[in-house]
């Protein structure tokens, strides 16, 4: 499933293409996805900014209505010019798409995903999902401290690993940044929360943070670089250590 650093550069793929652009054509052209009503508002109507919410995808308009989606394990975006830029479902080929949005030069479509919902703004601040999100550990305003706290806050016997991938306490975390956190951290996904020193919490969580903000920000550090932790993770170029095996406390 897409991470928030997936979700994070789909965001700023999508602003760069329709921000302060007039949507000119919407259709959802698979039946699946329930909005043949809710889509024809969208045209005319501005979008305003698109932001990403941990492993939620928000397209805001102007006018008030907000394009709520969740990718899921298969959904993704696809981002090209209205020449020739129909979908290939249209020609018999492939999945029809969940949402065509368009301007005068670009063409944005969504397919597969998990949820796809067009609501009002007032709306979504209510969303009880949404509302219980854990701060998003992308975002330049993420508090490392926060994030200690939050994790503290668990149960006592809950594991770190488990407790990264919930979305209440620190949201965008997935399976390969709690991996690559704890890794990088030297703790093991294993620990009890408990166990651990607030060092050691505070080392996973700027990790993660850290990890992932690179990821988002597509960039990919050089061997021997000293820009931060994620230069541990993510250098290719870099060997991998031998590691011994972890055997899971009883």
């Amino acid at each position: 499933m897409p991470e928030g650093d997936v979700i994070h550069r789909t965001a700023a793929r999508l602003e760069a293409a329709l921000g302060d652009e007039e949507i000119v054509q919407a259709s959802a052209p698979n039946p699946r996805a329930g909005l043949d009503r809710a889509v024809g508002g969208l045209v005319g109507d501005r979008v305003e900014c698109v932001e990403a919410r941990g492993k939620h995808l928000l397209i805001r308009f102007a006018g008030g209505r907000v394009v709520h989606n969740h990718l899921g394990m298969k959904g993704r975006w696809r981002v090209g010019g209205r020449e020739g830029a129909r979908p290939s479902s249209s020609r018999g080929r492939g999945p029809l798409p969940w949402l065509v949005l368009e301007t005068d030069d670009v063409t944005a479509i969504q397919t597969g995903g998990s949820r796809l919902r067009i609501l009002s703004d007032a709306a979504i601040r209510r969303d009880p999902q949404l509302a219980r999100l854990g701060p998003d550990v992308v975002e330049k305003s993420f508090d490392v401290d926060r994030g200690v706290r939050v994790l503290r806050s668990v149960h006592p016997g809950e594991r770190i690993g488990t407790a990264l991938l919930d979305q209440t306490l620190l949201s965008g975390i997935g399976n390969i940044f709690r991996c690559e956190a704890c890794f990088a951290a030297a703790v093991s996904p294993w620990c009890r929360v408990s166990e651990l020193s607030d060092e050691q919490v505070l080392g996973v969580v700027d990790e993660a943070a850290s990890l992932m903000r690179a990821s988002a920000a597509g960039s990919r550090p050089s061997a021997g670089s000293t820009d931060g932790p994620a230069s541990r993770a993510l250098d290719v170029a870099r060997p991998f250590p031998r590691v011994r095996r972890v055997t899971p406390p009883a």
